[in-house]
């Protein structure tokens, strides 16, 4: 049964950018050369149109209302002069939670330009929120930033059904959900370093492949982890950190136990790890 407006479609939209078919280095916000400029520039509409093609499949297969979240680095990648006209956009710094407004109403969230989580081989820039952080886990069960966006989207019912990444980000999500509609749009060869589809071909895919998630939306069932819950947040402990962190078989071996939360139910795990006083 559909939840959004007159059993019309609403869908939540999650973006990172690591993930983007054309991007393979992390994006640099201090360096203020006009190669930089322009590189950042680039990226930013690479995003946005691969965000628009799976806008056009949600409007194209009976969405009502299409939220987008500018989920990476400080929430003003995506352009919102490019960004299609028929959706609202959550962008800027200081956020009261992770996941703003998202809620019991929407009807599915799908996550574009995934990557995968540190340490995965042939993971076009992966990592978890930072390069320091070596791990983070629920009920020890490893996740990243996939993980994590799945969870926080399952606390209110909403499940994750397509994901567009590298092919680790990919591997990474269908081991987590059955059923989810993944679009590879890269492969990598090396953390920095991958074989993409051109951005063209990539936005087709994407559309293609959101129209087939919508279409079986129903099929994927939120993901949830039983509680009581531990989220524990490890940190590495070494020198040169990114230089050793950019060969999974390098990772550092020193790292330390940073933060560790306790709740009983998920609305509480939420509120207790993700919400700031803004």
């Amino acid at each position: 049964m559909l939840r959004g407006c007159g059993g019309r479609l609403k869908i939540y939209i999650f973006t990172d950018l690591e993930g983007v078919s054309g991007v393979t280095e992390f994006e640099n916000r201090s360096d203020t050369s006009a190669w930089n400029t322009y590189k950042r520039r680039l990226y930013s509409r690479l995003l946005t149109e691969e965000v628009n093609a799976a806008v056009k499949a949600c409007f194209d297969s009976g969405a009502s209302y299409v939220l987008v979240n500018d989920g990476h680095g400080s929430g003003y990648t995506i352009d919102p002069e490019l960004i299609d006209p028929r959706v609202e956009l959550i962008h800027g710094t200081h956020r009261p939670e992770w996941l703003p407004l998202i809620d019991q109403g929407f009807d599915a969230m799908l996550f574009i330009g995934a990557h995968s989580k540190v340490g995965t081989k042939r993971g076009v820039l992966y990592h978890t929120m930072s390069v320091m952080i070596k791990e983070i886990s629920i009920n020890n069960i490893p996740l990243g930033e996939i993980g994590l966006a799945a969870f926080y989207a399952g606390v209110y019912d909403v499940p994750l059904v397509f994901l567009s990444g590298d092919e680790a980000a990919c591997r990474e999500v269908e081991a987590l959900i059955p059923g989810v509609v993944t679009v590879a749009v890269k492969r990598g060869l090396s953390r920095f370093s991958a074989v993409s589809i051109p951005p063209v071909r990539a936005r087709r895919l994407i559309e293609d492949g959101v129209k087939k998630a919508l279409s079986r939306v129903d099929k994927v069932k939120p993901f949830k982890i039983e509680p009581p819950y531990i989220y524990r947040e490890y940190v590495f402990r070494a020198p040169k950190i990114e230089t050793l962190v950019s060969n999974p078989d390098r990772l550092p071996k020193s790292y330390e136990l940073v933060r560790e939360v306790h709740a009983e139910t998920a609305e509480q795990l939420i509120k207790r790890v993700w919400h700031r006083c803004v």
